[in-house]
């Protein structure tokens, strides 16, 4: 798993029963695909599956007042998402979720979830947990957003979701530079222009979808 935006890192019991849940939503769920772009379930509609996203990348967001997709959170393999409704007993979405790739998730009906739930209580306490850590994960990701510079934004965005390959910090994102932009709550432009300095500086080495991290103390020093 990557970093701390939509990520889950939980302690050592917590991971294994993590990975019991996961067990659990494949032997009971159904398995489905999505081609990239597709929609996973809309805002409005029925609260019906709880996710485990086996393969690919998708984003849960939420529409504006202006009419302007909000990204909220990035899920990639091994995440669990569709659970905040379900929790909240919402009978309806509040939010969107849409593949950013082609992608394969086991789907749980809510129903099944609380049965399971019934049957070992072990489970809404990962569950719960794991909201938890989402929700100061969401706090930490505002305070970016709001007290730090467009630079600064951009590197711990590139950083959070990075992994070590090899030594270089790589990420790997679905993402245009447009689809950054309103994560991060700035233009497409300084986007653009920040991977193409830092490109020049020789600080990172970018084309569509990968970038790798070569200087990441240069990055955060960015103005």
């Amino acid at each position: 798993m990557i970093g701390n935006f939509c990520i889950i890192e939980t302690g050592g019991d917590d991971r294994m029963q993590l990975n019991e849940i996961h067990t659990l939503v494949k032997t009971y769920g159904q398995k489905l695909s999505f081609k990239k772009n597709s929609w996973i379930f809309k805002t409005g509609e029925g609260t019906r599956n709880f996710y485990l996203l086996e393969e690919g990348w998708i984003k849960i967001a939420q529409e504006g007042e202006d009419g302007q997709a909000i990204t909220l959170t990035l899920r990639e393999s091994g995440d669990l998402f569709g659970l905040v409704e379900i929790l909240a007993k919402e009978k309806y979405r509040l939010r969107y979720a849409y593949s950013l790739t082609d992608i394969k998730v086991y789907a749980l009906p809510a129903e099944k979830l609380y049965e399971l739930i019934e049957e070992n209580q072990n489970i809404m306490a990962t569950l719960c947990t794991m909201m938890a850590q989402r929700v100061l994960e969401t706090q930490n990701f505002i305070k970016v957003i709001t007290s730090m510079s467009v630079p600064h934004r951009l590197a711990w965005f590139l950083q959070t979701f990075s992994k070590d390959k090899n030594g270089i910090l790589t990420t790997e994102l679905p993402l245009t530079h447009e689809e950054i932009s309103y994560i991060l709550g700035c233009s497409r432009q300084k986007v653009t222009s920040f991977l193409n300095r830092w490109r020049k500086q020789g600080y990172i080495t970018y084309k569509r979808g990968l970038i790798e991290i070569l200087d990441k103390e240069a990055i955060l020093l960015e103005e």
